[in-house]
């Protein structure tokens, strides 16, 4: 991996210019930053180390009318390099910068002191606690601090020495949660340009996995969930087959490329989403007063509905916060729970990191982290405590703990279909229950109770919740607490009586009978198989014949067929009673009572035109 470091400071304290002396590249690439000598937009060098290893440098604007931009270089980098001038000493950007980051969780870092050269040496010694008071109350707290000269290059191998240091650092520790929890690649856009014979480029941070060339990546968030493909790869101005975490340039082909910018992010990693509604971990701006600071109190939190603006990544939108009783929870080390709703949808993964910002009065509120980018809705969202939050925001987002506290949080989720565990007892008690109150339950009856329990308890459509339902129906059977026989089910421990032989065969010779797609009146296929009714109703429950009315029955094989037909023709076109007469051969009398059932079940839907897949037709099911 290649470790980026953003710069942070107040104006004119020579960020950029140690950057030059570091790097021997200048950050400032806008003729206007250059003319009017201060950085505007987020600037970009690396050094290349003695080992053929290489860092990069994000330069970010100290002016405060650009901290937005200041903010698009800080939100994708792994450490900061805080620049304090020897004479000015810690001013307000200085400050607000320090918030920021610390709002971000930027915790390894480096500060430096320029500008020595043009004040005494007691000057810088003092300088120099100043800085260290102000980093001790944030997440930048124990940093080392050193000084330099751009200008006459005293001290600058102590600040090379001290940025490997904390290369290795940053290395060691690992890439932060997005890197521990990334199954796939993703970068967040800061540059969108056109070059002749390339095409589009962008330019961004890489985060998870190694990118190639050929990739092809998702647009978050599109509309239309269009993708992009890799032209080509480049780091530091050389084209590469691959590129690792670190500062990257893409030259992109396809359809999405033309509406490709800053706070999109590209990515091959499926937990990146689109979303305008975050579970998330909010914590208040450390407080930043003259030459120290302080952690404020929870009760400085931003209260319930208050507007600010949300910084993650390289994107920034409006958004109010929710922090009534269902949402908002004391967390440890000072959090809170929320729930942001934003503007609009940002592309964002649980785990990421962010700061919010009052948009006037400018003020740093604070930051927080992603909790749940697709929280509880609706009736899941009574499942809501203080315990099952603070479960989720101590779990690694991604890993199996994080899972299972988020799916104790919504009760049930169907990516992958599971119920939380008190969700999946309650819902077998009321299977159990459901197949045990008649002598033998129809599967149907049964998973119909129990989505039921799954929708009380946990929400959600009735297609998902039967869907679970089915899941745990068919679970309880694996484990022997209910025996399936055909479409009915009975507790395991519920004897059946067998019929005797002359009943048995005619039984047979009733299905038999009743296996044409035109059968005889069900009395008049009974009173010739000799079947009492006895027989009638065990065939029904062992599912081996389907009635439609008193009189009117099939052999379940022929019925199958006969449904299986009618579906498949109006999956094409509405289906009308003459065409599906004609297409089976039989009379109306048939395929009313066949569209009749089909449409009382949902699996067709009747309209003018015809009769149309229904909402529990097998294909929209999922």
């Amino acid at each position: 991996m290649t470790v980026v470091i953003g710069t942070a400071g107040h104006i004119d304290h020579g960020k950029t210019a140690l950057l030059r002396a570091l790097t021997g590249i200048d950050a400032d690439r806008l003729p206007e930053e250059r003319a009017r000598g201060m950085t505007i937009d987020v600037g970009y060098a690396h050094l290349v180390l003695d080992d053929g290893s290489e860092l990069d440098f994000v330069d970010v604007p100290g002016h405060d009318r650009l901290v937005g931009n200041m903010l698009v270089g800080a939100g994708e980098i792994d450490a900061a390099l805080v620049v304090v001038a020897a004479d000015d000493g810690p001013r307000a950007q200085t400050r607000e910068h320090l918030q920021l980051l610390d709002a971000l969780t930027i915790s390894r870092g480096l500060a430096v002191v320029t500008k020595t050269d043009v004040v005494p040496s007691d000057r810088v010694d003092a300088a120099m606690s100043e800085v260290r008071a102000l980093l001790a109350a944030t997440s930048l707290a124990g940093a080392p601090v050193v000084a330099a000269s751009s200008l006459t290059g005293d001290g600058v191998g102590d600040v090379r020495e001290a940025v490997i240091s904390l290369r290795d650092r940053v290395v060691a520790g690992g890439d932060g949660a997005i890197a521990e929890r990334a199954s796939g690649s993703r970068l967040a856009i800061d540059r969108v340009f056109s070059i002749r014979g390339r095409g589009t480029v962008v330019t961004g941070t890489l985060r998870g996995a190694p990118l190639e060339r050929g990739a092809v990546l998702r647009v978050v968030p599109d509309a239309q969930d269009r993708t992009v493909r890799v032209r080509e790869v480049q780091v530091h101005g050389h084209a590469v087959d691959s590129a690792g975490p670190g500062r990257v340039a893409l030259a992109l082909t396809g359809d999405a490329v033309a509406g490709l910018c800053r706070g999109l992010i590209l990515t091959t990693d499926p937990m990146v989403g689109a979303s305008d509604r975050l579970l998330v971990a909010i914590r208040s701006a450390v407080a930043l007063g003259g030459e120290r600071g302080r952690r404020p109190p929870e009760t400085t939190l931003p209260s319930d509905r208050t507007r600010f603006t949300i910084h993650l990544g390289t994107a920034h939108v409006g958004a109010a916060v929710g922090r009534g009783p269902r949402d908002s929870f004391l967390l440890d080390g000072g959090e809170a729970s929320a729930i942001l709703r934003l503007d609009r949808p940002i592309a964002v993964a649980p785990g990421d990191r962010f700061a919010i910002r009052l948009p006037s009065p400018l003020e740093t509120l604070g930051g927080g982290r992603v909790l749940d980018a697709d929280p509880p809705r609706g009736v899941a969202r009574r499942r809501a405590s203080a315990a099952r939050l603070g479960a989720l925001a101590a779990a690694l987002p991604g890993s199996d703990v994080w899972a299972a506290a988020r799916l104790d949080l919504h009760g049930a989720l169907t990516e992958p279909a599971a119920l939380a565990a008190d969700v999946a007892d309650e819902v077998d008690a009321a299977i159990t229950e459901s197949a045990g109150a008649v002598e033998a339950a129809r599967s149907s009856d049964v998973v119909r109770r129990g989505a039921v329990e799954v929708r009380k308890r946990a929400g959600g459509s009735v297609a998902v919740a039967e869907r679970l339902a089915t899941a745990r129906l068919e679970a309880i059977i694996r484990g022997g607490g209910l025996i399936r026989d055909g479409d009915r089910v009975r507790p395991a421990g519920r004897a059946t009586s067998e019929p005797p032989p002359e009943l048995t065969e005619a039984m047979d010779r009733l299905v038999a009978i009743l296996d044409a797609v035109a059968p005889p009146s069900l009395s008049a296929a009974a009173a010739q198989a000799g079947c009492p009714p006895d027989g009638i109703r065990a065939l029904e429950r062992a599912n081996r014949i389907v009635r439609l009315d008193d009189d009117l029955a099939w052999a379940f094989p022929t019925y199958r067929d006969l449904a299986g037909r009618a579906l498949a023709m109006a999956a094409i076109a509405p289906l009308t009673p003459a065409a599906y007469r004609d297409a089976t051969g039989t009379s109306r009398k048939y395929v009313m009572a066949i569209l009749e059932d089909l449409d009382r079940r949902a699996i067709l839907r009747r309209t003018p035109a015809g009769h149309v897949p229904g909402p529990r037709a097998p294909s929209a099911r999922e």
